[in-house]
């Protein structure tokens, strides 16, 4: 039986595949071993066709061996000078081409290289020929046919060998598509795998850290309830207790003295004016009544100064008020006069002496400081690690769903193939 008939009679047999039942966590190994028979199948198949090939390229080679010194007939000079010319050009880039065409590996994927080296040894000779080879058949007509016939049998024998590929190829590349399927499964394992490791040391950094909050917070419990800090906390207390006061008696001086405001900038005016004699630098440094009677010494000798020429200015009609106004003036200024605010200034100096003085010098509020800090880092992080982890938790869930959904691709694609996944 010749190599075509047997082709025509293996294509001829081909058709769907017995169904098997294969489990999945064998199917990996199931589709290796189908493909490496698959292979091995159309290697055996093609054995004739590839000796053929080379059997035929041998005889090309020999026969270009011969053609660079082959004898020519008596023809003309010009004539002459063209063929011997195109016998040693043809015969020698001819057999560079030929050279090339071996068989590197008995299995399939030598075989499908060998065929694109024969296809393009084919290409090359076509195109030789068409350069040189029509001199060359007036001279050696007999030889060239026989080269001809010679590459016309490779040319059938490389279109045979590409029918078979590609008739008994497509399975393979089922196959294959399916090894690719199960190969992303296999990594969307790995990946989840991987997550589960990463997700569990993330775990253990959570508690070690929840650990250390823990120690950190039963510190910071032993430092406030440490008597150097309960002194800190008294101390602390009764500062916030003086400046309250400070700022009562603060208040209670503003009130007495805003009402003057007024008739005080008029009286500076008139001074301004030279309508009154009096000291302008201290009315200038009494622009604000009430913060500079704070700076002011004991007795306030200076506010009073200015009380007794406002009182003065306002008698003589210096200062223009009149009615409920003018008494409600002239009693503060006597009321100044009359040491009215001195017990305000005595107690304003007492408060804040009594917060200028100096506690003992404690670590303990730079220690709890610290120990926050270190709560508020440590809590920080287990937020961050908790964001980390459920966003490893939901990246899990999406690879979960997308492994079953290549398990029912992976089984469908069998299933088209005759192959049925347990």
């Amino acid at each position: 039986m010749g190599f075509t008939d047997k082709l025509a009679g293996m294509l001829k047999k081909k058709g769907v595949r017995v169904r098997e039942s294969v489990h999945f966590e064998g199917l990996a190994s199931y589709i290796a071993q189908e493909i490496s028979e698959e292979e091995e199948r159309i290697v055996k198949e093609s054995a004739d066709a590839v000796e053929a090939i080379m059997d035929s390229m041998k005889e090309l080679s020999q026969f270009l061996e011969r053609l660079k010194e082959m004898e020519r007939e008596e023809m003309f000079k010009r004539l002459d000078m063209i063929v011997r010319s195109s016998q040693k050009r043809f015969a020698e880039s001819l057999k560079n081409v030929v050279a090339r065409v071996h068989l590197e590996s008995k299995d399939y994927n030598g075989l499908k290289k060998f065929h694109e080296v024969v296809t393009d040894a084919l290409a090359q000779i076509q195109k030789l020929n068409r350069m040189h080879g029509r001199y060359l058949y007036v001279a050696f007509d007999k030889e060239m046919k026989t080269f001809s016939k010679t590459a016309k049998e490779i040319v059938i024998y490389n279109h045979m060998l590409e029918k078979l590929m590609r008739s008994e190829g497509v399975i393979i590349d089922e196959f294959r598509l399916i090894e690719e399927m199960i190969l992303d499964r296999e990594k969307t394992i790995e990946e989840i795998a991987r997550i589960d490791k990463e997700r569990a040391e993330i775990q253990k950094a959570i508690q070690e850290s929840e650990r250390n909050v823990q120690k950190c917070e039963e510190e910071l419990n032993r430092l406030q309830s440490s008597k150097e800090y309960e002194s800190l906390a008294r101390t602390e207390q009764k500062h916030e207790a003086l400046m309250g006061e400070l700022k009562s008696v603060e208040g209670e001086i503003y009130n007495i003295l805003h009402p003057l405001d007024r008739d005080f900038r008029k009286f500076r005016r008139q001074v301004d004016l030279g309508n009154f004699p009096f000291d302008v630098r201290l009315l200038e440094q009494y622009e604000q009544l009430t913060e500079q009677f704070l700076k002011e010494e004991e007795g306030y000798p200076d506010l009073k100064k200015i009380a007794e020429k406002m009182k003065e200015a306002l008698q003589n009609q210096v200062i223009k008020e009149k009615g409920h106004k003018k008494e409600k003036v002239l009693d503060i200024l006597e009321s100044v006069l009359n040491d009215g605010l001195l017990e305000l200034q005595q107690k304003y100096h007492g408060v804040k002496a009594q917060l200028e003085v100096k506690p003992v010098k404690s670590n303990v509020m730079e220690k709890l400081e610290s120990v926050e800090r270190d709560i508020k880092e440590k809590t920080n992080r287990i937020s961050d690690l908790r964001k980390k982890e459920n966003s490893l938790i939901s990246k899990k869930k999406d690879l979960e769903d997308n492994i079953q959904k290549m398990e029912e691709e992976i089984r469908e694609k069998c299933d088209e193939i005759g192959i049925q996944v347990e």
